[in-house]
């Protein structure tokens, strides 16, 4: 089973972080894969800040249609 991640590392994300608009550099991404499926999420490098894909946009105009 081949896992491919919608974004890549370098790339600018936009997600929403205690209810405001957010953007964030990707510097690591995260795949789980249990027995329900397979998840990824992108962090900044930080571990406690992980997003998951669901959750992140490409651009904030993306972000905000979204809302």
């Amino acid at each position: 089973m081949e896992i491919l991640p919608k974004y890549k590392i370098g790339d600018e994300l936009w997600t929403i972080e205690k209810c405001k608009a957010k953007s964030f550099v990707v510097t690591t991404i995260i795949t789980t894969t249990t027995d329900a499926g397979t998840t990824i999420s992108y962090t900044n490098g930080s571990a406690y800040s992980a997003v998951s894909e669901n959750e992140c946009f490409p651009t904030k105009e993306e972000l905000i249609a979204q809302l």
